[in-house]
């Protein structure tokens, strides 16, 4: 999630972003929004589940967000952000409407869905949600979902209202005790699913401790950073 200066914020822009107007937001709750976008600069390259892009929120600033839809042919997607206020990114998405303009760079594969493996399991937290959604509706005929969503309690039905299969389970006092918690309920039918991790990168660590100490096999879990505490994040 980098910061430039502007001067070569704005070369970066003129080389290497592609435009796209905003075409529809909602608010699921105040401090979670979808917005829709549409552009031809779209159709000229595809956006797997998984994948990143990388919207300028400011003069300065460049943010990674995961679409939560895309669709190359139509030239459009979607994100869902989490706007917890604390970051340029949230900022600049919680301002977005109807009519504004996106600049993008990407997409870039991050993740890569596997469409083969027979169980796949998605623990996250809110900032997961639109990758995990993604990843659901790109699943191929037969696989199996499992997993949870961590959040806040008055966060606890978004997962349902933007059509993820997850359970949402409220946060503790810390960060991915809820998961954990979760693990241990659900291994057992799930020990040789395939285990994507997204979020926080403590929590991710956690998760893939415990998830080792059960002797699931490092190849089956496949984890991403998206924020870290105490840094400047989205």
């Amino acid at each position: 999630m980098p910061t430039l200066p502007k001067f070569l914020a704005d070369i970066t822009a003129g080389s290497f972003m592609r435009k796209a107007k905003v075409t529809e937001v909602h608010y699921y709750h105040e401090s979670f929004k979808k917005i829709a976008f549409q552009g031809e600069d779209l159709k000229k390259r595809d956006c797997k589940p998984g994948a990143q892009i990388e919207p300028r929120v400011s003069d300065t600033d460049f943010r990674h967000y995961n679409p939560s839809a895309y669709d190359v042919k139509k030239g459009t997607g979607e994100m869902l952000i989490y706007l917890h206020g604390k970051g340029p990114g949230s900022e600049w998405a919680d301002k977005l409407v109807v009519g504004d303009t996106l600049t993008l760079m990407g997409p870039a594969n991050k993740i890569t869905l596997d469409t083969k493996h027979k169980r796949i399991v998605m623990l996250g937290d809110e900032t997961a949600i639109g990758t995990f959604l993604f990843m659901q509706n790109g699943m191929s005929a037969g696989q199996v979902l499992d997993g949870a969503v961590e959040t806040t309690t008055e966060l606890l039905h978004i997962p349902m209202l933007t059509g993820l299969n997850l359970r949402a389970v409220e946060r503790g006092k810390e960060n991915g005790e809820a998961l954990v918690g979760w693990l241990r309920d659900n291994l057992d039918k799930n020990r040789d699913a395939l285990f994507y991790l997204l979020g926080n990168s403590d929590v991710n660590k956690l998760l893939r401790n415990y998830l080792k100490e059960q002797n699931v096999q490092g190849g089956n879990i496949v984890t991403t950073k998206y924020w870290t505490e105490g840094k400047t994040g989205l």
